[in-house]
């Protein structure tokens, strides 16, 4: 089945299960098919037993259009076998096959052009944030800079939920502003910054996604606004009134990008008498070695991560001690670890700003002389505003954006504070913030066809929780999207993509309720002694991984259900009673206790529910 069969109802399948049902019902599809209603059904379904509240008695087959409502839950008993109910008289199931079939195809062929209506849909803030990711190449975390949206049935991106204010707006300009300053940047910037340790990042033992061989720390991602050096200090790993974590010797490794850029140890004998002897001023005296850290880093997005090598706990390598409890929030830490924030200010010596991938996206132009830089200007608002408002761009717009960068040009950064503005007016622009659906020039009837711009953005949004790209824009612009081989090998192509993982975290999981793990607390009496923070990161990660599986690779729905394969690592397989999976890392594992198969058997699931 191709790709977009499977997204949207075609003309074809409603057409073949018409065609079904007049071989198995005859040249009268409508009065066999009530037949068969009036045969297997109507002795439950009638005015005197009424069973479900429902009944058949009084109706014809011309009622199918009349009570949509009643015959769409009849195809849904139909289809899951539910009725006629264990005990009644069974058709066959070629004779169900066709009776679903005509009713679904009396139900489409009766909404005929009564079409819904569309109203303008709101970015929701987690949109927001990919649009601009992929649009400038600007990473930010939307909770930070946005309100809560409001949820109807779990998810967060319904178009009648999505309302605004005056406040909300003002919002929406700020975060257009500092998207603006952070992919264009500033020649002499300065930032002051602090990170606080993630969620669940435990202290004693491998984080996922860090560098092997390394134990605790947190991971930070930072948009540089220019070029030069940087200071990072630590504020605390553990050298408190009783510092037992500095009771062995541990080292403390700093990478950006995955490159090492500081090392420097802490503990063992000599640390744990200067502490244990001198007091506060000691320990600050320890601390001061992690402080104002350097740090040489380009303009642009830059991931970071602080962690300590692993060491052995102890001097033997025999056995110690077995057990599946997780120790690692019921005792105190003996190691040091990130417990509290994380400053970085800078740059220092700055050298401007380099060609970062924010400004290659932006600046499609470079004016050699003053008298361009206004030609120059337009062309890049050309560019970025076909992309941010995934469509053509009129005279009209630019000639209502172009003032921004007049304003912003006679200020003390020049061509660059120009652009900037002119960034800040798009992503302000209701053209991005909003989806909205126009009908062209003569299509003015109660039902239209989208134009292939508009699908483009549909599909893109579905899929990826982002705008168009450039395929998709360059598809639409030639109008051949609106090709169903096209728009097949499309969705083909966007499934296939790194980004449709957003489909698992933005609908599956909001679908089945397993989005806010954290709104569950276990009992501390009944389950105290196995339940913890890091359990419970376990059962997210396996639940992500296990609905992308079944989602992104094609399988079977049915294998929500009964799949026999999860993801673990070392702690959640002690917590099912799994015992050839060792480390921190989730790695693919068939079960053979029935119980863990498919959803039901996930402790996400249990948990939430």
């Amino acid at each position: 089945m191709q790709p977009a069969t499977k997204i949207l109802l075609t003309i074809g399948a409603v057409t073949a299960a018409l065609a079904t049902a007049l071989v198995l019902f005859g040249p009268e599809p409508e009065r066999e098919a009530w037949a068969t209603i009036e045969t297997v059904c109507v002795d439950c379904h009638n005015d005197s037993d009424l069973a479900g509240e429902v009944t058949f008695s009084g109706m014809s087959h011309e009622s199918v259009a009349e009570h949509p409502e009643i015959f769409e839950s009849v195809v849904q008993k139909l289809r899951g076998r539910f009725m006629p109910p264990p005990g009644s008289p069974q058709p066959d199931q070629a004779e169900i096959d066709a009776l679903v079939g005509w009713i679904e195809a009396s139900l489409d062929a009766a909404a005929g052009e009564e079409v819904g209506h569309v109203q303008a849909q709101r970015l929701s803030r987690n949109e927001y944030a990919y649009a601009v990711e992929a649009l400038l190449g600007v990473s930010i975390d939307p909770a930070e800079y946005l309100p809560t949206e409001i949820e109807v049935e779990g998810f967060t991106n319904i178009a009648s939920a999505l309302s605004v204010s005056p406040t909300f707006i003002e919002q929406y300009v700020n975060v257009a502003r500092t998207v603006a300053h952070l992919a264009v940047g500033e020649p002499v910037p300065k930032i002051a910054a602090t990170y606080f340790p993630r969620t669940g990042d435990n202290q004693r033992a491998y984080i996922d996604g860090f560098p092997l061989g390394t134990r605790g720390g947190t991971r930070l991602e930072h948009t540089f606004p220019a070029d030069g050096e940087y200071r990072l200090t630590i504020n605390e790993i553990g050298v408190g009134l009783y510092p037992s974590a500095l009771e062995t010797e541990h080292t403390l490794v700093i990478l950006v990008d995955n490159e090492e850029q500081f090392r420097a140890s802490v503990g063992g004998p000599g640390d744990l008498a200067l502490a244990n002897r001198g007091g506060a001023p000691a320990r600050a005296e320890i601390m001061s070695r992690f402080a104002d850290i350097p740090l040489q880093v380009k303009a642009g997005d830059h991931d970071i991560i602080i962690t300590f090598i692993e060491r052995s706990r102890a001097t033997s390598d025999e056995m110690i001690a077995t057990g599946s409890r997780d120790l690692s929030f019921s005792v105190a830490p003996r190691v040091p670890g990130i417990n509290s924030g994380i400053d970085l200010r800078g740059p220092f010596d700055s050298t401007g700003v380099s060609r970062t991938a924010s400004r290659d996206r932006i600046f499609v132009c470079v004016p050699e002389v003053r008298e361009r830089e206004r030609e120059c200007a337009e062309e890049i608002l050309a560019t970025l505003a076909e992309r941010a408002f995934r469509r053509p761009v009129t005279q009209a717009d630019l000639d209502r954006l172009m003032p921004f960068f007049d304003e912003g040009r006679t200020g003390p950064g020049g061509f660059d504070e120009g652009v900037e503005l002119l960034v800040t007016a798009v992503l302000a622009s209701p053209d991005f913030l909003y989806r909205t659906i126009t009908p062209a020039p003569g299509d003015q009837g109660p039902s239209f066809a989208l134009d292939d711009y508009e699908l483009a953005s549909r599909l893109s949004f579905f899929l990826w929780s982002q705008g168009p790209d450039d395929e998709l824009l360059e598809l639409a612009a030639n109008g051949e999207l609106s090709d169903s081989e096209v728009l097949d090998a499309q969705v083909e192509r966007m499934l296939n993509d790194e980004r449709a993982a957003v489909l698992v975290d933005n609908f599956a999981l909001p679908w089945l309720n397993l989005d806010d793990l954290d709104a569950v607390e276990p009992d501390a009496q009944i389950f105290g002694g196995e339940f913890s923070e890091s359990l419970r990161q376990a059962f997210a990660e396996e639940i992500r991984l296990f609905v992308g599986s079944i989602l992104l690779e094609d399988a079977n729905v049915r294998d929500l259900l009964a799949a026999n394969h999860t993801y673990l690592n070392e702690r959640l397989a002690r917590h099912y009673g799994v015992d050839s999976v060792f480390g921190p890392q989730f790695r693919r594992v068939e079960l053979e206790d029935e119980r863990r198969h498919g959803l039901l058997g996930k402790g996400a699931v249990l948990l939430r529910t």
